[in-house]
């Protein structure tokens, strides 16, 4: 007999395996995170090691610089300028495959010596002024052409005053006569600075003794009423520097004259003239000869040469041309002590012909420290 048996349990359905949950969206960004570090870290090392293994296939870099830097040169005054090139921290100076290029910013700066070197020298203008020195260069390597450029401050000091100076520097003064004295400027590139203003002093005479029409200008007059020796002082300013210059200014009573009486030399073959004596002491070297005839002046600045030798002694000076006229003068000193004295002569001679005996001619003495008229006399030839 068979037998039913019944149980009460459920039947358990059949297990299936159950899907794994998906990672969310702030574990993604992580993940993409962590993976864009690794790459750099990645990139950054082959880098550095592509560098340490192989430097020089690596490194081109060329530099320049200009020395001095800044540049600062006085007016018309020179220096130096020096382009230092490198490759890779080598020197470049001129080769085939270098090309210096020098240039100023302002061309009245001043000049370059040289456009194509890796030297140069600047030489400054006349004036002040700023701007820039530049240089480029041009470097062929392995076929390959590189560039690079610099450029420096450029300070062009503009001129200062180099001197004062009176004139006439050295004059004896007459008593109780005008003279005129002029001051003249000189800046450090030699030039006359027009325009400026100087101021006047006048010492070695009491101030009561002497007249000057003014202290400042460039012209003054001044009249001087004591003898013994004054001298002149002049003063400018020029460009933040001042100068001086001064006159030495000797005063006299009066200035010497004299008497010359004329004598015909033989055949017609010159002029003597005798001397009387000198009003005040007078010495050959204080005296300029002229001789006119009218149209042509020349003259004879005497000196002592030969005529304070002890002893009677004559000297020659010339030779002058009045046309086609030669004339030579003859000075004799006949105690030879270089002092113009009672007797002592002197002698006009000529070659390549004779006085004109159709002309006048005047023949005048000037005392050198005044300007003033020793002596004159006329005659035809």
């Amino acid at each position: 007999m068979s037998e039913n048996v019944s149980s009460n349990e459920p039947v358990k359905p059949e297990q299936m395996p159950q899907p794994k949950p998906k990672p969310g969206m702030n574990e993604q960004k992580k993940m993409i995170v962590i993976a864009a570090i690794a790459v750099v870290i990645i990139l950054v090392l082959a880098a550095a090691a592509s560098l340490l293994s192989s430097p020089s296939e690596h490194e081109e870099v060329l530099l320049l610089t200009i020395n001095p830097d800044p540049t600062t040169v006085n007016a018309a005054q020179s220096m130096e300028l020096v382009a230092n090139a490198t490759w890779n921290g080598e020197p470049i100076e001129d080769s085939l495959n270098a090309l210096f290029r020098w240039s100023l910013s302002d061309s009245s700066l001043g000049i370059l010596s040289v456009t194509t070197e890796h030297l140069t020298v600047f030489t400054a203008g006349k004036v002040g002024g700023a701007g820039e020195v530049l240089c480029s260069l041009n470097y062929i390597r392995e076929g390959k052409q590189f560039n690079a450029s610099a450029s420096v401050t450029l300070m062009v000091n503009p001129p200062t005053l180099a001197s004062v100076s009176v004139t006439p520097a050295q004059r004896t003064l007459v008593y109780d006569r005008v003279q005129v004295f002029n001051a003249t400027a000189i800046d450090s590139v030699g030039d006359t600075v027009p325009g400026l203003n100087y101021t006047w002093a006048v010492g070695g005479i009491p101030s009561t003794n002497y007249t000057l029409n003014s202290t400042w200008g460039m012209s003054v007059n001044l009249t001087a009423n004591a003898t013994g020796t004054a001298w002149l002082n002049a003063t400018a300013t020029y460009n933040g520097v001042a100068k001086s210059g001064s006159a030495v200014l000797p005063v006299i009573a009066a200035a010497p004259t004299m008497d010359i009486s004329r004598s015909n030399l033989p055949g017609g073959a010159g002029k003597n003239f005798t001397c009387s004596e000198p009003t005040l002491a007078l010495h050959w070297n204080e005296i300029t000869v002229y001789v006119t005839d009218g149209t042509v002046t020349v003259n004879w600045s005497l000196s002592m040469a030969g005529l304070d030798s002890g002893s009677l002694n004559m000297s020659e000076f010339g030779p002058r041309n009045i046309g086609t006229l030669v004339v030579f003068l003859n000075v004799t000193d006949m105690a030879g002590n270089g002092s113009v004295s009672t007797g002592d002569f002197f002698t006009f001679k000529t070659s390549n012909g004779k006085f004109n005996p159709a002309r006048n001619y005047v023949v005048t003495l000037e005392y050198k420290p005044t300007l003033d008229v020793i002596a004159q006399s006329t005659f035809v030839g």
